[in-house]
């Protein structure tokens, strides 16, 4: 697989909302009910992805032979990155697409003079960023605009800067 990771265009929109919408509902929908996974999906548009694009420029996508596969937004402000986003189409899974945005946010955060990340983990996505360094909290509900609840796991990560290890 030729993987490839880029920060995100406008032009990326669309298929950033179908990759978001699509993993949500087949790999969500594994631990989440039809109603959570309904709501989580609701209004989502490709001009919710232009304004994230077009307010600093955090999201990365990954492509495989120039098809978007994947996707991931970070929140940048030093010492503290919040990963917004890391998300890959359900037919790319397991080949290292999710692991190679993460390292990229990761590294344009700890670029940027960030050591300690945290992020709101879906009950999916949980094993996948423990295996990426980072520790699980206490799970938490979080409320979605008409008021459809679901568990989310707040997870956090510290890195130690090279020059100190």
């Amino acid at each position: 697989m030729n993987l490839t990771i880029r920060a995100a265009t406008v032009a990326d929109a669309a298929a950033i909302c179908d990759v978001h919408l699509a993993s949500i509902y087949v790999l969500c929908a594994r631990d989440y009910s039809p109603e959570q996974v309904t709501a989580w999906c609701e209004g989502k548009s490709p001009a919710d992805y232009v304004e994230a694009i077009e307010q600093g420029g955090q999201l990365v996508v990954a492509l495989v032979n120039e098809a978007i596969v994947g996707f991931g937004g970070i929140s940048i402000q030093p010492p503290i990155a919040e990963v917004k986003a890391v998300f890959v189409h359900p037919e790319a899974t397991g080949h290292g697409a999710g692991r190679a945005i993460l390292a990229a946010l990761e590294a344009k955060a700890i670029g940027a003079g960030c050591t300690d990340f945290s992020l709101p983990a879906s009950l999916t996505a949980r094993r996948f960023y423990e295996n990426n360094g980072y520790v699980a909290g206490e799970p938490v509900q979080h409320r979605f605009p008409n008021g459809v609840e679901m568990t989310a796991i707040p997870m956090t990560k510290t890195i130690v800067p090279s020059a100190t290890r």
